[in-house]
This record gives C-alpha cells, structure tokens and sequence, in this order.
C-alpha cells in the first residue's frame, strides 16, 4: 500500500479489533511510511464507540477521501440528511461471479513465492513445524471422557465409541468398528470424516446397533462406509475431528467465517488444526487398541484427505494414505499458514512416497 493515502482507523470499545492493537498497527505503519518520505499520506482516526461504523468515523472517511480523491480540503464534510441510494441501488451483480478475483485476491498482488520444497520426510517435517503448524500445542496430555461398547451377536460385529480431547475443552470422537473375533489383528483403517459423511456413518450404524444413541441428519442412502469391512472382514476406526459430528458449531456460514479467522489470529487456521486432531487420533487408538494400531491406513476425501496426509507426515505407524478426489493445489484448500511458500500438495505426496510410505489416489469423478 506505501506510500499511496492510507487512512487507519478504529473505535475506543471495538470488542474485535482492540484500541492497542489499533495503535501497535499505526506505529508500525508509520515506519514504513517515514522510509518513503510520505507520512502525510497516512493519519489515523480513534472515535468513541463499539465496533461499528459510527457517524464520526464515516465524517473522517469522507474528509480523507475529499482530500486524495477530490483535491478538496474542508474542515468538516458536507453530510446528507438521508442516504442518496437505497442498498439495492448500490447493488452492482445479481449473483456474484464464480470467477471473482477477491476469493483468491492475494494470488493477485505478486508472483507466488519461488520454493525450493524439502527433499526428504526429516526435512519436511523441520519445515512443517517451524513455518506452518507452529500454532500446534507443544504438550498436550491425552484426556479420554466417555467409553460406551455396542455389540450385534448376530452381525458377529463390536462398535467403540470413545469421546476424548485433542486439547483442553476440544472434544474429538473416535468410532471403532471390528469383528469380534478380529481374524487379522495388527491393522486398522482410519477414515477421516467431513461432516456429511459423519451424519451418513450414524444412519448406517444405528440400522446396525439400534441402541446406539446419537442423532443426525438424514442424508440420502448412500453406498455404505461399511462395505469394505463388512466384505473383507477389516478393523475399520472413523474419526470426527473439531467442527464435525457432534463437534460442529453452526449451519451458519457467516459465523463459520468468524471462527475461521479466530484460527488465525491465534496463528493458527481450522485445517492446521484438524491435522492435529487426525495426529491425536492415531495416538489414542495406540493406547486404547495398541494390538489394532501397529499399521494404520489413513483415509479421507477433498480437503478432509489432505489433512490427513498431512498428519502421516508425523505418524510413523502410517504406512498407507488413501486420498479421494483431492485438490490439486493448496491454492484450492486446505489452509495452512505459509504452505505454498514451502510446499504444495504434489510436493508432499512424492516427499512421502520416496519415504516408503504409499499414497493412493482414488476419484470418483467419471
């Protein structure tokens, strides 16, 4: 932005954006603006008020665009009694275009970074911590809360629920579905849920366990999780990491966007923080079915199956990743702090491969 005009401004009471930090951005701004010789292209303007546009932050907007834009210096501005245009005149499209440059402006500004990605999995995971999932707790004790066992004699099948936390007050639940004769112990497939496939997984295991108690929405019939265990007589774990399941916060996409940047301003993102979860996951089921864990095939779709490559990176009883229909890029999901700077996508997956792990791609697209 330096040094063309650039007008800072906040509210005493603002509950988001607090008054110091307000300040502590104008301070350093006015460094950058000092350097280039332009510290009266940028002022700064505090108000009384919440967090809203009050009437003297908009006579403040206006001056300064009087100034830059019009050349007009005033003392005060000329303020109608009522607004010009309605919202509705104002509106420019009747649908916004898929192809909208502000859902991926920051591709815009400059070229993206030239990286050299790290050659080997040591490398990836020092370059991983250090710049992309620092916000990670650096202890974080096991805490399990609830153990319930179903058991359908006639199915010949046992389903565990265990209801843990990843961190303190994040709750993560784990499902385990197993023979109860396991014919082949030692190997466990985790998938990953988003949370379409978590409310389909309760329908398909209250038709198998009647008694098991957790509601969900009804979804269409789909092709049942289940059938690869039931035809080949497999262990088969589902988690349902923070924000789906019983963990989901809202239908409401303007508060998810809320809660998204809350990631953020704690350094972290949502994403960077499932792939914790997955990591505690696995952990819990070598402590609960350590007999189950030795070998643990990670599965997941879409971004939920790039978090979970990810959490393979760290967990060495991770021997097979099996993505569905994942994105090409980071560009298209998931967030991480700094990724692309570091890596992309196709980088971690040969990364991983040349380690000796196998990572399977699988689309249903036709």
């Amino acid at each position: 932005m330096a040094p063309k005009p650039l007008l800072i401004g906040g509210t005493d009471a603002d509950r988001i954006f607090p008054l110091e930090t307000t300040l502590r951005i104008y301070r350093q701004t006015k460094f950058l603006y000092r350097n280039f010789g332009a510290e009266t292209n940028l002022s700064l303007v505090i108000t009384p008020g919440p967090h809203d546009e009050t009437l003297d932050m908009r006579m403040a907007v206006i001056l300064w665009f009087e100034r830059h834009l019009k050349g007009e210096y005033r003392s005060t501005p000329v303020l109608q009694q009522q607004d010009i245009f309605t919202p509705e005149q104002l509106k420019v499209f009747s649908t916004i275009p898929a192809d909208a440059l502000n859902y991926n402006v920051a591709g815009e500004f400059s070229a993206f970074h030239k990286r050299q990605p790290p050659q080997t999995l040591a490398e990836l995971q020092e370059v991983l911590l250090k710049n992309v999932f620092g916000g990670w707790p650096k202890i974080c004790p096991m805490k399990f809360c609830k153990f319930r066992t179903w058991t359908n004699a006639q199915a010949g099948l046992e389903l565990f629920e265990l209801e843990s936390e990843s961190q303190p007050f994040v709750p993560l639940y784990l499902y385990l579905l197993q023979p109860s004769t396991v014919s082949r112990p030692g190997k466990v497939q985790l998938y990953v849920l988003t949370h379409e496939e978590w409310c389909r997984l309760i329908q398909q295991l209250r038709r198998c366990f009647p008694e098991f108690g957790v509601e969900a929405a009804q979804l269409p019939e789909p092709k049942s999780l289940m059938d690869n265990f039931v035809d080949s007589n497999q262990v088969v774990a589902f988690v349902a990491v923070r924000g789906v399941g019983p963990g989901k916060w809202t239908d409401d996409e303007q508060v998810l966007t809320r809660v998204r940047r809350r990631f953020m301003a704690l350094g972290q993102t949502l994403d960077g923080m499932r792939v914790w979860d997955i990591r505690s996951a696995i952990r819990i089921l070598e402590v609960v079915k350590p007999e189950l864990s030795r070998e643990v095939h990670l599965c997941g779709s879409g971004v939920m199956g790039v978090n979970a490559l990810y959490a393979a990176v760290f967990e060495p009883t991770v021997s097979t990743v099996i993505l569905q229909d994942p994105p090409a890029s980071h560009r298209e999901g998931p967030d991480y702090l700094n990724v692309l700077r570091f890596v992309d996508i196709r980088d971690t997956i040969r990364i991983m491969r040349a380690s000796g792990k196998i990572v399977e791609i699988r689309s249903t697209q036709k």
